[in-house]
């Protein structure tokens, strides 16, 4: 009867060993059993599937559980249970409802702000001065019975409804608009098209223009350096005949003398008046082949024909500038022949003014037929 006793007596306490292991460990899988940490609230706009026992992170590490979820009309009420020692946290921190992938667990994480600062005390120190009033170490953290506002992600049933939404407010008519527009911007792009063709064109022909006014500038280069030879040509020859010219020159003022001295031998073969008019011409003739000996051999005289030579030069180039601009302004072949005999027509008229209006040279005519020295008979 004894061994029978203690073999009952034996199982009820392994029974009992057994109970109060399982409700140590609900307890403890629970948190009945840890007493010490705080708890606080924390509403939500949508619990997103979040339940009871649902661990609290702070940056991803566990910092407590969930105990109660009360949904409401506005919100979800959530009351948390901070059990890690000497966790204290910010007020500015954000509350987010999250999840483990697709489809696991639902959890709430705690994201501090980066410029929060909270005192580094135990979860008793903190307590104990969240119940004195006005203590300004613990009015930028959370208290024990604090109530605080989170915010939950949106979840894949809200995005479907807000693209059905989206899809709803767009009408036919919006559909009409957008392709009108895209008509309009199609027509645009040929346009763009065409412009483009016809901006290429134009380049082309600028292309060409170009090239002849290239060609131009070359010939008149062509002409400029021409004209410049043929300038410096007649001033070598006017440099090297220079000693001619002089004697030329010389030999007419010889000329002259010998003119006088024959004058001198016919005075007594003409009449007095005669002979002094025939003086008086002849003097004016020498004076005046003097004169032009001395123009001539002065070499201010060549300096002067040399700036008359680059004057003509100039002026031949201006005469050329004319002409192709007028060439360009008209391009007309018969044009420009007219005016080439209305010049001619002007340069006619300067020279025969210049000849009537020259002075002419006194020419004696002798009153009566020279005589004739008589002949031995």
């Amino acid at each position: 009867m004894n061994r029978r006793g203690v073999r009952e007596g034996l199982v009820g306490l392994l029974i009992l060993v057994g109970l109060g292991i399982f409700v140590g460990l609900f307890l403890w899988l629970s948190g009945g059993l840890n007493q010490g940490g705080y708890r606080f609230s924390v509403s939500f706009r949508d619990a997103n599937g979040l339940s009871v026992g649902a661990p609290v992170r702070l940056r991803g590490v566990r910092i407590g559980q969930v105990e109660t979820v009360v949904p409401k009309t506005t919100n979800v009420q959530t009351r948390v249970l901070i059990d890690r020692e000497g966790v204290i946290i910010p007020k500015s921190s954000d509350f987010t409802i999250s999840t483990s992938g697709l489809i696991g667990e639902t959890f709430i994480e705690i994201f501090p702000s980066q410029t929060a600062n909270p005192p580094e005390i135990e979860t008793a120190q903190l307590i104990e001065r969240c119940q004195q009033p006005g203590n300004a170490s613990v009015s930028q953290v959370i208290c024990p019975d604090a109530k605080v506002s989170g915010r939950s992600l949106p979840r894949f049933q809200e995005l479907v409804l807000t693209v059905d939404r989206l899809a709803q407010s767009l009408d036919e008519q919006f559909f009409r608009d957008f392709q009108t527009t895209a008509r309009k911007f199609g027509s645009t792009a040929d346009d763009l098209g065409v412009l483009a063709r016809k901006v290429s064109k134009t380049t082309d022909v600028l292309t060409v223009t170009v090239q002849k006014a290239g060609d131009d500038i070359d010939s008149l280069g062509k002409v400029a350096r021409s004209l410049d030879k043929t300038v410096t040509d007649l001033d070598v020859v006017l440099v090297e005949n220079r000693r001619a010219i002089n004697t030329t020159l010389a030999n007419l003022e010889v000329a002259s003398g010998d003119f006088q001295a024959v004058s001198t031998q016919l005075r007594a073969s003409l009449r007095e008046q005669d002979l002094t008019q025939l003086i008086k011409n002849a003097n004016e003739a020498v004076f005046n082949v003097r004169q032009l000996t001395t123009v001539l051999a002065d070499p201010g005289t060549v300096d002067s024909l040399r700036e008359t030579i680059d004057s003509a030069r100039t002026t031949l180039n201006n005469v050329q500038k004319v002409t192709a601009d007028v060439e360009e302004l008209t391009g007309d072949a018969k044009f420009r022949q007219n005016l080439r005999r209305l010049i001619d027509g002007l340069g006619n008229l300067v020279s025969d003014g210049s000849g009537n209006s020259a002075v002419q040279p006194a020419v004696f005519t002798p009153a009566q037929p020279p005589l004739v020295p008589a002949t031995d008979n």
